[in-house]
Parts: C-alpha cells; sequence; structure tokens
C-alpha cells in the first residue's frame, strides 16, 4: 500500500515521517505473510500426522491397556511391600497418562478402576480416599507456599511505593499500563478519533464497501468471495483496523498511491504500531495455543520435505518398539517374583522400557 506526502511537502521521500510509516507498513506486511506461511505450514503437518503418526499411535492402545490390567491385579496382593506398592502405583499412572494421549476414554475408564481398586484395598470409599488427597494435596502445598514465603517473599521488605511497579516489571517500561494492553494511551486516543472522523477516510470506506458489496453481484462463486471480504471490510472498521481497510481499498479499488498531507500519516502510525503488536500476539498464540501444533511446529517447523519424512520414520519406529515392549512386558509378568524383579529394575534403573518418558515420541508428550 503506498500512502504518500503529498507533491505540495518539500522532500517528502526523505521526510521522517514518511520513512517510519513505510517501514511500519513493510513490517506489518512481513508479519501477516509470516502468519499465513505458519498457519499454511500448521495445517500440512496436522494432516501429516494424522496420515502417518496417528495410525501408529493408535496401536499403542490395546498393548498399553493389557499392561495398566495386569499391574492393577497385583495391586492388592497383600505379599507385596509398601515400597514395591508405591513403585507399582507409579508405574501404571505412567502408563494411564501415556493411554490418555492416544485414547482419553479408555484412559479414564481404566483410571476409575484403578481408583476403585485402591479404594477397597484401603478399605474405604472412592469418595473418601479422593476426600483424604484433597486434604493432602492442599496441606502439602500450604506449607511449601508458607516455607517459600517466609525465605523470599518478604526479603525486600522496606521498598517504597512502587513495589508494584516493579513486581510486574513496569514501571521501567515507557507505555502506559493501559498501552501495554492494546488500549490506546490518551494521545493515541486523540489521534484516533481525528483518523476515523475524517472524510478522507470515511470516503475511502465507502468507496471500498460500494466495490465489496456482494448483493449487485450476478456470478455466485465472486458474490461468495464478496460477502467474506465485506466482512472482513465490517470487521477492521469495528476493531478501527486500518491496515486493513487500507489494504483491501488497495486490492479491489485502487492501487495507485495516495497522497494526502503529513497530519493523516501521523495520526496513522499509532494504530499501525498497534496492528505489530496484535500480529505478534497472534502468531505466538497460533503455534502455542495448541500443545499438539506446538509440537509439531517445534519439531517439523521450516524443514524441507526429506527431513520431515526422516523424522517421521524414526518416530513410526520407536512407537512400534514402544508397542511391542508393552506387549513383551505384559507377557513377561506372569507372576508376583517377575513383578518385584521389574519394580526393583524399575527403580534402580531410572531409564527402562517401563519409564515411558524416554520412550515417547515428541507427537505424544503433548499434555
Amino acid at each position: 500500500m503506498d500512502i504518500i506526502l503529498s507533491e505540495q511537502c518539500k522532500n517528502a521521500e526523505k521526510d521522517p515521517t514518511q520513512k517510519k510509516f513505510d517501514k511500519l507498513w513493510k513490517t506489518i506486511e512481513q508479519k501477516q505473510q509470516k502468519l499465513d506461511q505458519i498457519s499454511h505450514e500448521l495445517s500440512t503437518l496436522n494432516q501429516l500426522y494424522n496420515d502417518e503418526i496417528a495410525p501408529t499411535e493408535q496401536k499403542l492402545i490395546q498393548p498399553c491397556a493389557e499392561l495398566i490390567g495386569r499391574l492393577m491385579e497385583f495391586f492388592p496382593r497383600k505379599t507385596l511391600g509398601k515400597n514395591a506398592r508405591f513403585e507399582l502405583n507409579e508405574w501404571i499412572i505412567e502408563l494411564l497418562d501415556l493411554l490418555f494421549l492416544v485414547d482419553p476414554t479408555e484412559a479414564r475408564k481404566l483410571g476409575e478402576l484403578h481408583t476403585e481398586t485402591i479404594a477397597e484395598f484401603a478399605g474405604i470409599s472412592v469418595d473418601e480416599m479422593r476426600q483424604e488427597e484433597d486434604t493432602l494435596n492442599y496441606d502439602e502445598f500450604e506449607a511449601e507456599w508458607y516455607a517459600h514465603d517466609e525465605e523470599e517473599a518478604f526479603q525486600d521488605e522496606g521498598t517504597d511505593s512502587g513495589f508494584q511497579e516493579d513486581l510486574f516489571g513496569f514501571d521501567n517500561d515507557a507505555r502506559s499500563t493501559a498501552d501495554m494492553f492494546g488500549k490506546p494511551t490518551d494521545a493515541a486516543s486523540t489521534q484516533q478519533k481525528n483518523i476515523f472522523s475524517d472524510s478522507w477516510l470515511k470516503s475511502l470506506f465507502r468507496k471500498t464497501a460500494k466495490a465489496l458489496h456482494p448483493d449487485g453481484e450476478i456470478n455466485e462463486e465472486r458474490r461468495v468471495e464478496k460477502q467474506a471480504l465485506m466482512k472482513q471490510l465490517l470487521v477492521a472498521r469495528d476493531n478501527k483496523d486500518i491496515f486493513m481497510m487500507l489494504s483491501l481499498y488497495q486490492h479491489h479499488v485502487n492501487q495507485e498511491a495516495i497522497a494526502t498531507n503529513k497530519e493523516t500519516i501521523q495520526a496513522i502510525i499509532p494504530h499501525l504500531e498497534r496492528k505489530i503488536m496484535e500480529l505478534d500476539d497472534e502468531l505466538e498464540e497460533q503455534i502455542s495455543s495448541d500443545p499438539k501444533s506446538a509440537a509439531l511446529y517445534d519439531m517439523f517447523g521450516g524443514k524441507k520435505q526429506k527431513a520431515v519424512m526422516k523424522i517421521v520414520k524414526a518416530q513410526q519406529r520407536e512407537l512400534q518398539d514402544l508397542t511391542q515392549e508393552l506387549s513383551d512386558t505384559t507377557q513377561s509378568l506372569s507372576n508376583l517374583k517377575a513383578l518385584k524383579r521389574a519394580l526393583n529394575e524399575r527403580h534402580i534403573d531410572d531409564f527402562d522400557i517401563h519409564g515411558l518418558s524416554s520412550h515417547l515420541p515428541p507427537f505424544i508428550e503433548f499434555d
């Protein structure tokens, strides 16, 4: 989009305001392009996961559930020592966590069954056991909190009234608290009112709306497209998104440069700065809001197809190996002696086929 100072302005191309506007506009275009690229890449990676990884993960369900069931059979054995029973419970929980990632329904069902087994062994009801667990967890948290509180929380006692700002790291920030949360400062608010009441922008909006209005469109495909664009324009107006309004005007009304005065460009600049902040937040949210997408992007983002498929094949092999190990472990636990041996190996090694965390491929580690 070219918005330039009118020719009446001396040295318009070298004007600092023009340079700042051009730089901000280019930055927004680059960030928007990156956002679109990542969106497409995540869509591709999720499809890859569904086609290549998910089917292999599904094969974990039966052997994992069978091993959980086998371990639960040993839990109420009276000849099992306290430490061994604790290790057994930890093992079952790890397997339930693994199962939950690939089949939440089955994991919840087995988890409830395990809870009932523990309650029956303890000679109490499930509700009583859960109440005891909640009380224990709260007491442990409270003790830890107060220990930390006494040690650190008031070590800076006696600081001045700026403590609240220091605590959140805003004291040295030049922006106001309102500006930090995307709301305009007083100066920006004044500029916002000026630019959105400007007849120039109102005229630009009306021309764009007229060009994108779907009612007069005969072609059905084009009409649907215009409906989407019109909605985009109205959202941009409601959100005070000048960048989008000007972009739609450029692409659908007039591609020629818009010549305007310095005051107008200065009024637009704060909105472009806010747009950049919004795009940064949107980019971060797009990657991190979904744990699976975040894991996929972390592993495959920016990699070429050949490298991606090499990693996929390696993960498939790891999943296959884990599936086989789960089955073999179930077969090996034929009696209590075998269980105790497995628990002892698990306790000593801290890294064995039952630990699971070292075997979980990144695809199923998201939590």
